[in-house]
């Protein structure tokens, strides 16, 4: 091999190597399933503590989701932030609605009256369907940002939110919807 070919390779490979340090760095696994039990565990009347998502060696983004889920006090008591507060208002109304099986819970997270809601439940039933999902995306794409995401990360926190959502309505009486929606 002649030396300019030689130098060209080596540049190529240092500027490969350059370029693979400046990309995304994704959250680690464990660290996406805290972030998501943390959140359904609160919506869903677990007490939890913020601090819990202090870990001893934070990346920027799990600091930032941390400072956002700590949320504030009032009288000494955990306020969540916003859209976690709205869920866990919303929570009585939409676990009665499960055990009424008047809703369900999808594969992706989010929830959907059954089938065959008749149209006089409807009234009260659409209302906290609508609020509960505007709040989960809203809460997916606050962590997706924060995160700074991309396409694959943003697949696998969505991912693992939606199992975590799934798997604690389910717990509460919420009946898993098979088959098209």
């Amino acid at each position: 091999m002649t030396k300019p070919r030689c130098v060209v390779i080596a540049a190529l490979g240092l500027l490969m190597w350059l370029s693979g340090c400046g990309g995304t760095r994704a959250m680690p696994p464990d660290q996406l399933d805290l972030i998501a039990w943390y959140i359904e565990d609160v919506v869903h009347g677990q007490v939890r503590k913020p601090d819990e998502l202090v870990l001893p060696e934070s990346s920027e983004e799990m600091e930032r989701i941390a400072t956002w889920l700590a949320g504030g006090t009032v009288r000494d008591q955990y306020v969540p932030p916003r859209q976690v507060a709205s869920r866990q208002e919303r929570w009585p109304a939409l676990k009665a609605l499960f055990l009424q099986s008047l809703v369900v819970v999808l594969d992706d997270g989010l929830v959907a009256a059954t089938p065959t809601l008749k149209k006089e439940d409807q009234t009260y039933v659409l209302p906290v369907i609508d609020g509960e999902n505007l709040d989960r995306r809203a809460i997916d794409a606050l962590v997706i940002s924060m995160i700074r995401a991309d396409r694959g990360e943003a697949a696998r926190w969505l991912a693992r939110s939606g199992s975590a959502r799934v798997a604690l309505d389910t717990q509460a009486g919420a009946k898993r919807w098979v088959g098209k929606y």
